[in-house]
């Protein structure tokens, strides 16, 4: 999974992220809690949003490769995942967002992925996700929601007023695919996944995944945990640039953040 530039489960780790000394401390005003005291506080029951029809301005096509896949089952599984965000988090993507359900996908600069999302010069959002065609139709609904759970929230991330065909770069990508694995886990398993044996494997065969999308959900938990909505609306904000929107929300640059993470 990938944010295109053109531009997961065990225990909840409760880290506190300090702030950094020597920078103001100009954050919000927030009441500190836990990522799973969110979930628990915000979910409810499931049926509240799984059967969530999907809003005009979200579509999803179904390549005819995949014959055990129909298009309602399709429409079904990212109905969950867009009204699990909209129900369980308040969020909800702002700009049109095409899902586009393929064998293969292809990330610009980043080969072949299982998905992605990218803004198009258009104004709205693309996002590819891979399935097994060979797989049972049941297997390929649930990993098609995991995918899209990671995946839609790249396109949440569009909301945010300095997004444009950049696809955030002005963001540092520990940050942008650490936040989108943090609410992609919450969705596959209900918990941040805490590390082991596939990370030191991960550490051997691919480091820039396991740290900008596995330590980087851990460390944004540990806003979260710290924050709470001010790190979940985060892309929200008003501010027209990441480093401000950052500062002004958390006390600390984005950089140095990633850099005292690194050093934790």
């Amino acid at each position: 999974m990938a944010l295109a530039l053109l531009g997961g489960l065990a225990v909840i780790v409760l880290v506190v992220l300090p702030l950094v000394a020597g920078e103001e401390d100009s954050r919000e005003s927030s009441t500190p809690t836990s990522s799973a005291a969110l979930v628990e506080r915000r979910t409810g029951t499931a049926s509240a949003w799984a059967s969530t029809p999907l809003p005009p301005s979200v579509s999803v096509k179904v390549n005819a490769g995949y014959r055990a896949v129909s298009q309602t089952a399709a429409d079904r599984a990212l109905g969950r995942v867009v009204g699990w965000y909209r129900s369980v988090w308040g969020l909800e993507a702002k700009r049109r967002v095409e899902v586009r359900l393929e064998p293969t996908c292809v990330a610009p600069f980043a080969g072949e992925v299982d998905g992605y999302a990218q803004l198009e010069f258009g104004g709205h959002v693309v996002i590819c996700a891979r399935l097994d065609a060979n797989a049972p139709a049941a297997l390929q609904e649930s990993e098609f929601r995991d995918v899209l759970a990671h995946e839609y929230y790249h396109a949440i991330q569009y909301n945010a007023p300095w997004s444009g065909v950049d696809a955030l770069a002005e963001c540092p990508r520990f940050l942008i695919e650490g936040a989108a694995s943090f609410f992609g886990q919450l969705y596959a398993s209900g918990a941040v996944d805490e590390g082991g044996l596939g990370d030191v494997l991960d550490v051997l065969f691919d480091t820039d995944r396991w740290w900008h999308y596995e330590e980087g959900a851990r460390a944004f938990e540990a806003l979260v945990n710290r924050f709470g909505d001010a790190a979940v609306r985060f892309w929200q904000r008003d501010e027209r640039a990441c480093a401000d929107a950052f500062l002004q929300a958390f006390g600390m640059s984005p950089t140095r953040w990633e850099e005292d993470w690194r050093d934790w």
